[in-house]
């Protein structure tokens, strides 16, 4: 009979943070913020294994309305991301600092019908490339609480950090 000792805590942590303020009749300010954390303390016996994950986030949107329904919407965000793993006397450390920014437009083709063309521009450390991604939408009011949309567009995504990692 094999008995194996296993003991585990985590500690996690989300927090956020919003603010939109009218700049005038035709420009709105949203200013957005999080952070969360993922602490992992795990033994197996008598080996431990210490995982922390942080992410930090902010986002700034300026929107200006072009008429009564199109609206301009422009902004950007910075991502950071801090890994630290240790598994008894071995460690290993990844940080990912991400820029982005983006433009899109609301066009309303008629009441019922709308239209989002944009386009995003993304850089991220951890995988040290420049993307660029144009988008474009399509959505038509179906009812007053529904409606049928399609997209079509680039979108980027990280891996995982366990396989960007030094």
């Amino acid at each position: 009979k094999i008995e194996i000792l296993l003991n585990e805590i985590q500690d996690n942590l989300f927090a956020n943070a919003s603010y939109k303020e009218l700049l005038s009749k035709k420009w709105t300010l949203f200013a957005g913020s999080s952070v969360s954390s993922n602490k992992d303390k795990i033994t197996i016996d008598t080996n431990a294994i210490k995982n922390q994950n942080d992410l930090y986030q902010g986002r700034l949107t300026l929107t200006r309305s072009l008429g009564e329904l199109s609206t301009l919407r422009f902004g950007g965000e910075y991502l950071v991301g801090d890994i630290h793993n240790q598994y008894t006397i071995y460690t290993s450390s990844f940080d990912d600092n991400g820029v982005s920014g983006y433009a899109e437009g609301d066009i309303y083709i008629t009441q019922k019908i709308v239209s989002r063309v944009g386009v995003r521009v993304e850089n991220s450390d951890a995988i040290s490339q420049v993307n660029v991604a144009p988008r474009v939408s399509l959505a038509y009011k179906t009812g007053k609480f529904s409606q049928c949309s399609f997209a079509y567009g680039d979108f980027y995504q990280n891996p995982d950090y366990r396989y960007v990692r030094d």
